[in-house]
């Protein structure tokens, strides 16, 4: 079997992708990466190359190396561009965050793929988490009826005095780092995310709230640190989830709600992708049942593949998932399976976050997220390149704090 040939963009992120080649040498290889910042080739990132890996200065010359893909772990709001570019020069793409920071590129994108025919994955890590794969299969199997509500958590707490910032530094409003102005909608690939895999479901309507901050950090523009977004999703159910919250204690937490049982994972059952319970409740018994999953045991692995990746999910970050997402990432190249964040699912997943934080400009309108399948409903999206990122403060095209006047 021929090893996937992978270009890395971004090494601080990436490292994990290096890791993960380096862990499986007869599945994949690293023979390109490119950062355009020179710092982040230290002793540390370097550790992870092999002979093969090759730098390169730009992202062009990254993607016409003679790789099959790149994994873009660029800054959060630029993925699109790359992606785009790799599709049009024939490289499949993980994209390692949001597919998409503006309505308008979440059409680019899609177009991007369906005009080259390329292969697009989002590289969503907390789908990999044992209890989200154990819930999904109870969804599947219908255990407890028809889901009909969810709840998703995710916080990257903060202690007193600590602040909340990419950089470090007070903002300088001609040289902004993308964390001074993420509105705290936008990051939801790990609440949202994981939901929409649980269930199979798409998100149709979003309504937004945020939660402002009493002490606005002197490196921080957007003043939300705790967003509340209700989403209805296509098969009927209501969702109700964060995006990145900065207050309260750093964890993940996940709860499906069925006709007749409720399934969640405990709070505060370990960080870093570290959550192996899933806790079941009868609605008629109200018996608790715990189950400690292995990666069998909830489906992510067969038992042949558990034996065969121990030893590198035990060497991968996040608490294995991200072996585990390479893995998969590898199995979409080949062809073994599909991906489930396709490009329609991630672009409905970027939108769900964007519409979100425009319900919150508007106080708390409910919006439509579009069927990106359908050209019709990209039409009315169409161009709507506004965003809240930008390198200087003047050329931000949509508010990042709340508060601030917004038209749709």
């Amino acid at each position: 079997m021929e090893r996937i040939k992978l270009g890395v963009f971004g090494l601080i992120r990436g490292c994990f992708a290096l890791n993960a080649a380096k862990l499986l040498p007869d599945e994949a290889v690293v023979t390109a990466v490119c950062d355009f910042d020179k710092s982040v080739f230290n002793d540390y990132t370097t550790s992870f190359f092999t002979e093969e890996t090759k730098v390169y200065e730009t992202f062009d010359e990254l993607i016409h190396s003679g790789i099959d893909a790149v994994i873009l772990c660029n800054y959060f709001h630029e993925h699109t561009k790359y992606a785009i570019a790799a599709l049009e020069a024939g490289v499949a793409v993980l994209s390692e965050t949001t597919a998409a920071p503006s309505l308008g590129e979440c059409v680019d994108l899609v177009e991007a793929v369906e005009r080259t025919g390329g292969k697009y994955m989002l590289g969503a890590n907390c789908l990999y988490i044992k209890p989200v794969h154990a819930m999904k299969k109870l969804v599947e199997e219908e255990k407890y009826g028809k889901v009909c509500y969810a709840d998703a958590e995710y916080v990257h707490g903060k202690t007193k005095g600590e602040v909340i910032s990419g950089t470090g530094v007070e903002v300088d409003y001609d040289h902004l780092h993308w964390r001074q102005t993420l509105p705290a909608t936008y990051y939801n690939m790990h609440s949202l995310g994981p939901l929409m895999y649980i269930t199979n479901s798409v998100p149709k309507k979003v309504v937004g709230k945020v939660v402002k901050a009493h002490t606005q950090p002197t490196t921080k523009i957007s003043n939300g640190v705790k967003s509340f977004v209700l989403t209805e999703m296509d098969n009927g159910a209501v969702f109700n989830t964060t995006g990145c919250n900065s207050v309260g204690t750093t964890g993940k937490w996940f709860r499906v709600v069925s006709e007749y049982g409720t399934m969640e994972t405990p709070r505060f059952d370990g960080n870093d992708g570290g959550l192996t319970k899933l806790i079941e409740v009868g609605s008629d018994t109200h018996e608790i049942k715990t189950t400690n999953h292995t990666w069998s045991s909830c489906n992510a692995f067969t038992e042949e593949e558990e034996k065969k990746y121990s030893e590198a999910i035990d060497g991968a970050g996040h608490g294995g998932i991200d072996l585990l997402l390479f893995v998969h990432f590898i199995k979409y190249l080949r062809g073994e399976e599909e991906a489930f964040f396709d490009v329609y699912r991630s672009a409905a997943l970027s939108a769900a976050g964007i519409l979100a934080w425009y319900s919150v400009l508007s106080e708390s309108k409910e919006m439509t997220v579009p069927d990106f399948r359908n050209k019709e409903e990209r039409d009315k999206v169409r161009g709507d390149y506004r965003k809240p990122f930008a390198e200087k403060y003047s050329d931000i095209t949509l508010p990042c704090k709340v508060g601030d006047t917004f038209s749709r």
